[in-house]
C-alpha cells in the first residue's frame, strides 16, 4: 500500500474524506471508445458529491488488471460498468467485473444503445451478476437526456447509500 500512496491511484482515489465512500468507474477497453461518456458521468457524480474513481489504466502487455485497479476496485464502495455491444469482450473488463464480485462489490451497469444481452449459457457469474444488477440506460448514440441517465444513476447511488451499501469500511 505503501508504494500506492504516492501513485496516480492515490491521486485518481482521493475521498473527501476517510469516511467519503468511492464509486469504481472502469473503463472500456474496446473501439466503443466510451471515455468521453465515462468522464461526464463521474464529473456530474462528483458534483453530487461523491468520490469516483476513474480506470485510466491501459492494458499492460500481459492484459492483467493492475494491482493499483485491483485495489482500487477493493477499496471502492460500489463498481460501475460501462456496457456495449463488445465490452464484455475485453478480459480486461471482464477481469475487473471478476474482481468486483469476488469481493462483493455491489455493481451497476450503464448499458449503451446498441447493447445486446449474450445468451444466458454464455455468461460467467460475475457477468451474469452484473447483468442482473439494476442498471442505468445511457442513450449515447442519439444523445438522449444523457443527464436523465446520470439522475438515474445517482439515485441508484443514493439509494445503495441509505441502505448502508455505500458505508465506509
Amino acid at each position: 500500500k505503501e508504494q500506492i500512496a504516492n501513485s496516480e491511484y492515490a491521486r485518481n482515489f482521493q475521498a473527501k474524506s476517510p469516511s467519503d465512500p468511492t464509486i469504481f468507474f472502469g473503463r472500456p477497453m474496446t473501439a466503443e471508445n466510451m471515455a468521453g461518456w465515462v468522464n461526464y458521468f463521474a464529473d456530474r457524480i462528483r458534483a453530487n458529491g461523491l468520490s469516483v474513481f476513474v480506470d485510466t489504466h491501459n492494458i499492460d502487455s500481459t492484459g492483467v488488471v493492475s494491482g493499483q485497479v485491483s485495489q482500487a476496485i477493493e477499496d471502492a464502495m460500489v463498481f460501475v460498468c460501462f456496457v456495449g455491444e463488445r465490452t464484455l469482450e475485453s478480459r480486461w473488463v471482464r477481469d475487473e467485473i471478476t474482481l468486483a464480485y469476488q469481493f462483493g462489490k455491489p455493481m451497476i451497469p450503464v448499458f449503451q444503445e446498441g447493447y445486446v444481452r449474450p445468451a444466458e449459457e454464455a455468461l460467467s457469474p460475475p457477468i451474469r451478476k452484473l447483468l442482473m444488477s439494476q442498471g442505468v440506460h445511457l442513450h449515447d448514440r442519439r444523445n438522449l437526456n444523457p443527464e436523465g441517465s446520470v439522475a438515474d444513476l445517482v439515485t441508484l447511488l443514493r439509494s445503495l447509500e441509505s441502505q448502508g451499501g455505500l458505508a465506509a469500511t
